[in-house]
């Protein structure tokens, strides 16, 4: 890269040329340092206020170019240099130019401010001085000098380019002879005495750019070629033939960019010991010939039209030991042809594939580009032996990447990776999602210009499982219509964002706060119209020190009033582009400058709908509410009618074998069996089921449960203490209100036998004695009056009647008939004829002390009771015409069932 080093007063504009590759590599060795710089560049590039036209990170050069204020002024011009001699078959831009550094300068001139005085005068010719360096150049072909004049002491650089220097004769460099560095660019070079360098003993640095150089003149120049480097760029080689035969050349830099080598052989130049950095861009080359070459640690071939990745190890690596291969001693016994290459650029050629092979044999590569070729597909671990890789740049591939396999870029110590401008669709199935398995030291990732919109954030947060130590993420131009928030979540170390140029709509809430090393954010050219304050937390905000929103699509309205207000509290600190915030709906106004007042944004047009839409809403809840609390009791008393009638009327259609299923206790059994069971199924007419004598035998018994309940159109629960106790008349009780409630059935018909404790109550019961109203059965010992015991009890049998009312509907017809020819006399012998005196014999002849003793006499006397059941003409009903009250069971009956119940 030529430098314009000052403007001369006389002369104009005069260009030297410096090419110096090893700084800058050296800056891989400062990976962290540079990546903040790249950041910065990616950043500060676009302050005009333009999109980012490159997603380039800043070169060695550039940096180098503002590392001293007497260099600040160097640019590249190389047009008018090498542009004239290129090839014309070249496949390059002409505009291309080599690296350059600065560093040189400063390295072997001691550069000092410019100084306005010549430092040699011979007539109107002039050199100027700048510390070490003297300028005699001529000015655009123009010359300025025939010969080197002698020099101020102390002079180490020698600018002497476009003095049409024709002819170099023995003593040409006689008066400089203690110079190292020397430009003798552009001169229409034809002739060079076979002594001409012989006179520069200390010459390090050669440059003979723009010269037409012939064999003879360059095997002149090569045998006392300089020691550290050889440029010679645009000479019209067209070999590296003449290299061969030199043995003695300890140069450790050749570039010759620009010239028509077509087929570059290395075996050419494997005699060059000390040869380090090979640089042969825009040479036209074809196909490269492979060979031993130790010292080589930087190869640079971009530009060219390579259609085969180069070989890297060597044949006989491959060989069986048997055969034992004859390797020469100085070839010593490395598997690789470039053991020491640790840079490899390949970038705009024609290479088709990677090799299959897991073992590139250069296992100390630290950089290696070969972007714009014509790669489709990424084998799986082509990488993984490249353990020093740090650097990879793949991007601008001429052909979509379409197979991206496991683990590819799984290179143990890869911390850069270029990817972007490949139009890749990470989510198709050829692309694995573990890419990037293995590769723990991944900081910056540019995944740019590809089709990351269009994958799924399913398929973004697999990928970046394999990437957690990213630092720098690169995701512009790629078609994202949202922050995929879940997926970077998966970067705990991120610290700079790039997603600008992008149709983002809007940034979710709270986005960015799981995101606790973010530093810079970058979203600038997207779609977005609101920011509000939910997106970006307390934390979040004091973490950025630099954001860049500019160019976005802001609506001007009360909602962008937090966004405005801190704009312009943190300004061109934290702000990028701070004059490109602009209203897209106010023509010409600044974000900034946007003016609403607070009062008219407490109740814009917007929010005044909703209020008054909420405070209809509200008022007539609030008014159906007092109407139906105000009525409530009207209003379930109606549902509760309507539900309960349509029920009864759906069940009493059903077909049952049983009017009502009984659950009691055994202990409660000799009650129910024959008092209980007397009137219900002998007086009035119903069918009971009872588990004693309806159950199926063989049957497992919830199964008979289930049967009888379901063949039964309600259900009555004898409950008593002993009742509560059993674990199976709990289980049958909870079966039974389960039952209830599923089949919409009438409530459960409760009859309590005695008091039950609190201890012994279950959930179950408990449940029941809170939503029933229970039919207690009288104590026989309550009183002494029988009179009174009697009356209770006929009380109870017409509370029980009133429950059974609605089962005996269907059996009224036919009693209505049998109660008007039943005479009222015939009525008086309803009872069973023995029954009366039995009970009343056992009533006398059982003590109150033991009731077990009166048990067993009781099922004695039992035995000895007739089977005839009581008459149904013993029960009556309420006439509809008569309307007067009937008795249930005579007074005689009454008695009986007391002293039963005594015992």
């Amino acid at each position: 890269m030529h430098l314009l080093l000052h403007s001369l007063e006389a002369s104009g504009s005069i260009h030297m040329s410096i090419l110096d590759q090893t700084e800058i590599d050296r800056a891989n060795t400062s990976r962290r340092a540079t990546a903040l710089v790249d950041i910065h560049s990616h950043t500060k590039m676009s302050r005009t206020g333009n999109t980012l036209a490159s997603d380039e990170p800043l070169s060695e050069s550039n940096r180098n170019e503002n590392m001293s204020s007497s260099t600040q002024n160097f640019v590249p011009d190389l047009e008018g240099v090498t542009a004239k001699r290129l090839p014309s078959t070249a496949p390059c831009d002409l505009k291309i130019n080599p690296p350059s550094s600065a560093n040189i300068l400063k390295k072997y001139c001691d550069l000092k401010p410019y100084n306005k005085t010549p430092c040699v005068q011979i007539g109107n010719s002039k050199c100027y001085c700048s510390g070490g360096l003297v300028n005699c150049s001529g000015k655009k072909n123009i010359p300025n000098l025939a010969y080197i004049p002698k020099l101020p002491a102390g002079s180490v650089c020698l600018y002497f380019a476009n003095n049409n220097a024709k002819f170099l004769q023995e003593s040409f460099f006689a008066n400089v002879s203690k110079i190292r560095v020397l430009d003798f660019s552009n001169n229409a070079l034809t002739t060079v005495s076979a002594q001409t360098f012989s006179k520069l003993k200390n010459l390090e640095y050669l440059i003979l750019n723009s010269n037409s150089l012939n064999s003879r003149n360059l095997i002149n120049i090569l045998r006392f070629a300089p020691s550290y480097r050889l440029d010679l760029i645009s000479v019209h080689l067209d070999g590296l033939s003449v290299f061969k035969n030199f043995t003695n050349i300890t140069t450790k830099q050749i570039v010759m960019d620009f010239n028509f080598l077509q087929q570059l052989d290395l075996g050419e130049m494997s005699t060059l010991k000390n040869i380090q950095l090979l640089s042969c861009r825009c040479c036209n080359i074809n196909g490269i010939t492979s060979a031993y070459i130790p010292t080589l640690t930087q190869l640079d071939l971009r530009n060219n039209n390579i259609t085969d990745f180069p070989k890297t190890c060597r044949a006989n690596s491959t060989i069986s030991m048997t055969r034992q291969p004859r390797i020469e001693e100085n070839e010593g016994s490395s598997s690789s042809f470039f053991p020491s290459l640790s840079q490899l650029y390949l970038d705009s050629n024609q290479i088709l594939q990677l090799p299959e092979s897991v073992d590139l044999c250069v296992s100390q590569m630290n950089v290696l580009s070969f972007a714009q070729n014509n790669i489709t597909r990424i084998p799986s671990k082509i990488f993984a032996s490249l353990t020093r890789l740090t650097r990879i740049d793949m991007k601008k591939m001429a052909n979509p990447i379409q197979i991206i396999e496991s683990g590819s870029f799984g290179a143990p110590s890869l911390s850069t990776l270029y990817l972007n401008r490949n139009n890749i669709s990470f989510g198709h199935g050829n692309i694995s999602r573990s890419m990037f398995e293995g590769a723990h030291k991944l900081r910056d990732l540019y995944i740019d210009h590809n089709r990351i919109g269009s994958t799924p954030v399913e398929v973004l947060e697999e990928i970046f499982n394999f990437t957690a130590n990213v630092e720098h993420l690169y995701m512009s131009d790629s078609d994202l219509t949202a922050i995929p928030v879940s997926a970077l979540n998966k970067l705990t170390k991120l610290q700079s964002l790039f997603i600008y140029n992008n149709k983002i709509q809007a940034i979710p809430d709270a986005a960015f706060n799981r995101m606790i090393s973010l530093r810079r954010l970058n979203l600038q050219n997207n779609q977005i119209s609101l920011v509000r304050e939910t997106s970006f937390s307390p934390e979040t905000i004091a973490r950025l020190i630099e954001i860049d929103l500019s160019h976005n699509m802001f609506l001007c309205n009360c909602d962008l009033l937090w966004f405005q207000s801190w704009l312009k509290s943190n300004g061109s600190r934290v702000f990028d582009h701070n004059d490109s915030y602009i209203c897209s709906d106010i023509h010409n106004v600044r974000v900034q400058d946007y003016k609403e007042s607070l009062q008219s944004c407490y109740f814009s047009r917007s929010t005044y709908i909703i209020f008054v839409v909420c405070l209809s809403i509200f008022l007539f809840a609030f008014l159906l509410f007092a109407a139906l609390f105000r009525y409530r009791w009207q209003i379930r008393l109606m549902l509760y009618e309507r539900k309960a009638s349509l029920r009864d009327n759906v069940r009493m259609q059903g077909e049952f074998k049983f009017d009502i299923f009984i659950i009691y206790s055994n202990e409660d059994r000799d009650w129910v069996e024959k008092c209980l069971l007397s009137v219900v199924e002998t007086k009035w007419k119903l069918k009971a089921c009872i588990h004693g004598r309806d159950f199926r035998p063989g049957a497992f018994i919830v199964d008979n449960m289930v049967d009888c309940m379901n063949s039964s159109k309600r259900i009555m629960a004898v409950i008593s203490s002993e009742f509560a106790k059993s674990s199976w008349c709990n289980f049958e009780l909870k079966l039974c209100q389960s039952h209830v409630i599923t089949h919409d059935l009438p409530s459960i018909l409760v009859v309590q036998m005695d008091e039950i404790e609190s201890r012994d109550m279950r959930s179950a019961m408990y449940a029941l004695r809170n939503s029933h109203t229970f039919l207690m059965l009288p104590d026989p010992y309550a009183c002494a009056d029988e009179n009174y015991i009697n009356q209770q009890m006929e009380e109870f049998w017409k509370r029980l009647h009133d429950g059974l009312k609605n089962l005996m509907q269907e059996e009224q017809k036919n009693f209505r008939q049998i109660a008007t020819q039943t005479s009222v006399q015939g009525s008086s012998q309803a009872g069973p004829p023995n029954w009366r005196p039995l009970a009343r014999q056992m009533s006398e002849q059982v003590p109150r002390t033991n009731q077990a003793t009166n048990a067993r006499k009781f099922r004695r006397l039992q035995s000895e009771m007739p089977s005839t059941a009581p008459d149904s003409s013993n029960l009556e009903f309420v006439r509809e015409d008569q309307r007067e009250r009937v008795p249930i069971l005579e007074s005689d009956e009454l008695d009986e069932q007391t002293s039963v119940m005594r015992l």
